[in-house]
């Protein structure tokens, strides 16, 4: 017992390490969309909302290395997150990383959410230079249709 309570208290220690170290990363807001999102006379369309979740990056993915998705999310990584951090309940977060590009993904009740690619198929790209932030929206939106 007392060796599960160091490991775990070491993993917290290197993980609150991993954004206070930097000083550059990801920093943005995770916001939520669902149901009809078509645009159309007389439709107004409600605006995203802010949400918090489980922000999870890992080093660049490419699609095909992603399993298929299940009911619009992947239920399994092929890589290692090298950070996670939650967003507040405004959906904003923050995270500290070495410069780099990397892969960024919400994780889900049923697994994890990207829906970004770039035009070499790599998920969801941000790019952290060197003594900055670069500033992401995550837009949920497997549960929307457009």
């Amino acid at each position: 017992m007392k060796y599960i309570i160091f490991v775990t208290l070491g993993f917290l220690a290197a993980c609150a390490t991993v954004s206070e170290s930097y000083n550059q990363g990801i920093e943005g807001k995770t916001v939520w969309l669902e149901g009809d999102r078509m645009p159309g006379p007389d439709q107004e369309l409600p605006d995203p909302s802010e949400v918090s979740r489980e922000v999870v990056i890992t080093p660049l993915v490419k699609m095909d290395e992603l399993p298929a998705l299940s009911d619009g999310l992947y239920p399994d990584l092929p890589v290692n997150p090298v950070a996670t951090v939650e967003s507040d309940e405004n959906g904003v977060f923050r995270v500290g990383l070495p410069p780099g590009r990397y892969s960024v993904f919400t994780k889900e009740d049923n697994g994890y959410f990207a829906s970004s690619f770039d035009s070499e198929g790599n998920v969801n790209p941000v790019e952290v230079p060197e003594n900055d932030y670069s500033e992401i929206t995550i837009e949920i939106n497997y549960k929307a249709v457009f």
